[in-house]
């Protein structure tokens, strides 16, 4: 593993040097905002107002990651900027995945035909050569469940399926063929035995 980045604080926020600057800012003592800048410069017009509270926490390297603790959250990162966050306990809420990924086996037709009756492809998906492209990867427990994303046709429990984020105010009869109607919310609910975490982003396209 490669040697961790320098980093510089301004306030709350601390800019990590990799080669795409990380910034990790403190919103709230329960709230950390994670942005690296790909063309924009991450002020959304969906926030109205200052958000950020004064908050204390601290900041140590413990050889090969990066500690950030607030008084309810600690959150790691690494020189491969894996980020990894738990609460004051120490029980994971949103950790990076670091294994080999495993393709799923596919499913029958019967299946194969409802996913595609929602719109969705069981063979289409954004490559690496895309212009843009990037992807965040997360892993999951065995009992977690998402909800969220907006407006979308078929399943409450998203996991499993693809989801591109936006939308479209089709007058045609909303059936599951059309899985884009009225309105895109970027914030998916994860929900695994007691634990409520919560992600936002400008993800295009998200695969739970």
């Amino acid at each position: 593993m490669s040697a961790l980045p320098s980093y510089t604080q301004n306030g709350q926020t601390i800019t990590f040097a990799f080669t795409q600057p990380l910034q990790l800012t403190i919103v709230t003592p329960e709230i950390i905002r994670v942005f690296i800048n790909r063309g924009e410069q991450g002020d959304s017009y969906a926030i109205e107002g200052h958000k950020i509270q004064a908050t204390d926490f601290t900041i140590e390297s413990a050889g090969d990651h990066y500690i950030i603790r607030t008084s309810t959250l600690t959150i790691h990162l690494d020189s491969e900027r894996h980020l990894d966050t738990f609460d004051k306990d120490g029980n994971a809420l949103i950790t990076d995945y670091r294994g080999k990924r495993i393709h799923l086996k596919g499913v029958d037709k019967v299946h194969e035909r409802l996913v595609e009756a929602e719109g969705h492809s069981v063979t289409k998906a954004p490559t690496k050569s895309d212009q843009g492209y990037y992807e965040i990867i997360k892993s999951l427990a065995p009992d977690e469940y998402f909800y969220g994303l907006g407006d979308k046709t078929g399943y409450l429990n998203k996991r499993g399926f693809a989801y591109d984020n936006w939308n479209v105010d089709n007058p045609a009869p909303q059936l599951e063929i059309l899985p884009n109607i009225y309105k895109s919310i970027p914030v998916m609910l994860g929900l695994k035995m007691d634990i409520l975490t919560v992600s936002s982003s400008t993800i295009p396209t998200r695969a739970i």
